[in-house]
């Protein structure tokens, strides 16, 4: 992502969390395509805000219709919808019960310097510019910067041998979280050679004992 869309069929673990009793819904916040150009453009120069309205009015849409309860829902992503994953997860802190994520990006500055030259110019293309000259909207966008606003545990698959993802952006933001004693578990996906499937059933696990011991 972030230019891309989310379709049912993308996403066949979606029916296994259903299989195993949780609800589950797929949004395509702003930024997706097939939505029109005005939609898919809307994060440029601001690529935290538009995201986080729509996240919310989901999960608000699912608290209301009785499908869930605040507090009970688990977000989850890959790469930038792990970024846009951990950002929700600590700016509207009470909708959250934690978050599951693979490969996030946790600060675009850090990916900025690791990147390549074309990584480079698609941030820059997103911000308007490279870091120096959009510190604030780099901060502001960055689930690092504000992991102290976390209040919700965190699951993390990644792998260390990723070249589009410093391990530091991994390492930096758990370090955080451990700091402010929120629980946070990193998987490193290399050495453990974990298939997609187990992949699945370690964040099944992983939310129905968080789940547990939030009823307890």
């Amino acid at each position: 992502g972030p230019d891309t869309v989310s379709t049912v069929a993308d996403h066949a673990d979606g029916a296994a969390w259903v299989d195993a009793g949780f609800a589950w819904l797929g949004v395509n916040y702003r930024g997706s395509s097939t939505f029109g150009e005005q939609f898919q453009q809307a994060i440029y120069g601001m690529p935290a805000e538009w995201f986080r309205d729509d996240l919310t009015a989901g999960a608000n849409y699912l608290v209301s219709a009785g499908i869930a309860q605040e507090g009970g829902l688990f977000l989850s992503g890959t790469r930038y919808g792990g970024f846009v994953a951990l950002l929700a997860l600590s700016k509207s802190p009470d909708l959250w019960a934690g978050a599951m994520v693979k490969s996030p990006v946790t600060d675009w500055t850090i990916l900025h310097e690791a990147g390549s030259d074309t990584l480079k110019a698609h941030i820059e293309a997103m911000f308007g510019g490279n870091p120096s000259e959009f510190n604030v909207q780099y901060r502001n966008s960055s689930a690092l910067s504000l992991a102290d606003n976390v209040g919700a545990p965190v699951l993390i698959h990644a792998n260390k041998a990723d070249p589009n993802l410093p391990e530091a952006q991994i390492t930096d933001y758990a370090k955080r979280l451990q700091d402010n004693e929120i629980p946070v578990d990193v998987v490193w996906m290399g050495d453990q050679h974990l298939s997609v499937l187990q992949q699945q059933i370690t964040r099944m696990n992983w939310a129905k004992t968080h789940i547990k011991k939030r009823r307890t």
